[in-house]
């Protein structure tokens, strides 16, 4: 995976979704704590791979997470848009990248994360079936 991340060009054409700020999610500093940025983006890609694979409980667990942040989110810089492209699809995992922007477009952060599929019962990866595969793809 890629460590270089620069904002991608055409990332306002991918998936994408809104999420609310919560009062929880500030800091001292009353900024987005750097801590909140992984939980954004694990609820966007859990959305999007719901939409994608069409189960609301898709089973994939998160491997690797790259994070540039950029700028900083204030409460009323919300809700915030994540957006979501798939970079690459492998035997067993898929990887994302995402930008999280202001409601007014002001990009804050970019992401890199590799993803694999699970299995519940096995406590492991598994492979991608290929209906999730072409859903990703």
């Amino acid at each position: 995976m890629d460590d270089d991340l620069a904002v991608p060009d055409g990332h306002e054409q991918w998936w994408s979704t809104q999420l609310d700020l919560r009062w929880s999610d500030l800091d001292s500093y009353q900024h987005v704590t750097a801590t909140v940025y992984p939980v954004l983006y694990a609820e966007a890609v859990g959305r999007f791979v719901s939409e994608a694979w069409r189960t609301p409980s898709p089973d994939f667990v998160l491997a690797r997470s790259s994070f540039a942040y950029l700028k900083e989110i204030r409460k009323d810089d919300g809700p915030v848009r994540i957006a979501v492209a798939v970079d690459g699809v492998r035997r067993t995992t898929f990887t994302t990248s995402m930008v999280l922007s202001t409601f007014d477009g002001r990009v804050c952060s970019v992401a890199r994360s590799r993803f694999a599929a699970w299995d519940p019962a096995a406590r492991s990866s598994r492979p991608l079936t290929g209906s999730e595969r072409a859903a990703l793809t």
